[in-house]
């Protein structure tokens, strides 16, 4: 009697370095097969950032998991390998290592070095750490590759595989960020679109300039500050002008933030230039001359030249009406639904709650500074609404 061998099904146990393993023939061996004690694995998260300029530092971030692949006792991990930057001009720095979680490293010349406390007794059990760099003001991507050596038994030195983890980096662009958000106890983590700054101004100021070299376009910027105690995350942030015009004015814009993790609250500063506003006619009876330069100058979006009667900046009583609406991002079947976000002086407590944002404060600018009223470089005629969030989403104005 016989079998046709086209009809049996073979399995069998093998101990591959120490683990028991059911292979079914035909499967690719586990990396313990070829020669592995351990496995080393490196992950980039995110994948992609914008790269630091000279106003904004981005940083990405790495992950490394160790993982026993037999039944031993593995210790005294170091990790050695390079940090590499894929098209950096000449005469410009790399990354630097802004922190380590879970090792004790150092970042010398492009050489990363770790040590890793910990043992692996089992088969499966991993030591897993984190290193945050901040990326250089050049380049078109971060590269970190390298192998861990430790000790097998308290005699016999190894090594893991070499392991490699990219991440690519982006042109500061107006309208869009992303990055890794570093956890910090005591600080808070500014970020925002655009590349415009100002000494003593929280975050990017729009500036559309056509005199300058090259000209100036980014007429509306989204600053977002994470609260000091969040833990580490990422985020991205894209702007973008709606074809629609909204609140009154000829241009609509809107941001969009995916920053997940949980948080007491956001601090959002929405900024348009005095460019995208409304022109609008002075009231009857005012009592101030509204010919340019005289009084009240409402000729291309300048708003008021002074201050108001009742003692407010020029174009407040019309930023006071700005509506801005926001569109929950946790909802793709209701993809414009949306709620007119009100100021957080009529909500009780005065915070926002989850998918409920308020609106802190709002904010005109004279269109002149001077000494009575001091005005930051770039911001002369511009409007400001700084909210409060304690989610994402998509926001309006």
């Amino acid at each position: 009697m016989s079998l046709a061998l086209s009809r049996v099904r073979f399995s069998f146990a093998r101990v591959v370095a120490g683990c028991t393993t059911t292979i079914a023939l035909g499967a690719t061996l586990p990396a313990a097969a070829t020669g592995l004690d351990v496995r080393l694995d490196i992950v980039a998260t995110p994948t992609s950032v914008t790269r630091s300029s000279d106003q904004l530092a981005t940083y990405a971030s790495y992950g490394f998991t160790l993982k026993s692949l037999e039944h031993d006792r593995f210790s005294k991990f170091k990790f050695k390998g390079t940090v590499a930057v894929a098209g950096l001009p000449a005469g410009i720095a790399g990354p630097t290592l802004l922190s380590a979680d879970g090792a004790t490293c150092s970042l010398d010349a492009g050489v990363l070095e770790c040590s890793v406390p910990g043992e692996l007794k089992e088969c499966d059990a991993t030591l897993t750490f984190t290193v945050t760099l901040k990326t250089p003001v050049g380049g078109t991507g971060v590269t970190v590759s390298g192998k861990t050596t430790f000790l097998e038994h308290y005699y016999k030195w190894e090594n893991t595989n070499v392991a490699t983890a990219s991440t690519a980096l982006t042109e500061p662009n107006p309208d869009s960020l992303s990055t890794f958000v570093p956890a910090s106890a005591t600080a808070a983590t500014t970020l925002f679109s655009g590349t415009n700054t100002e000494g003593g101004v929280v975050g990017a100021i729009p500036i559309v300039d056509t005199k300058a070299v090259p000209p100036i376009n980014d007429p509306f910027t989204t600053t977002v500050i994470v609260p000091a105690g969040s833990a580490a995350t990422t985020a991205s942030l894209a702007e973008q002008e709606l074809a629609a015009s909204c609140s009154a004015n000829p241009r609509c814009f809107e941001s969009k933030l995916t920053i997940p993790g949980s948080f007491d609250f956001l601090t959002i500063i929405l900024r348009r230039d005095r460019t995208t506003l409304m022109m609008s006619k002075p009231p009857k009876n005012h009592g101030h001359d509204s010919a340019p330069g005289k009084g009240h100058d409402k000729g291309n979006g300048r708003g008021h030249d002074d201050d108001d009667d009742d003692g407010r900046y020029s174009g407040q009583s019309a930023i006071d009406q700005a509506i801005v609406k926001y569109f929950p991002d946790d909802d793709p079947a209701n993809p414009d639904k949306f709620i007119i976000v009100p100021n957080c002086s009529v909500v009780p407590g005065g915070v926002p709650t989850p998918k409920h944002p308020c609106i802190q404060s709002r904010k005109a600018y004279p269109t002149k500074s001077s000494s009575k009223t001091p005005v930051p470089a770039g911001l002369e005629g511009d409007r400001e609404l700084v909210i409060l969030a304690a989610d994402n989403g998509r926001y309006s104005n």
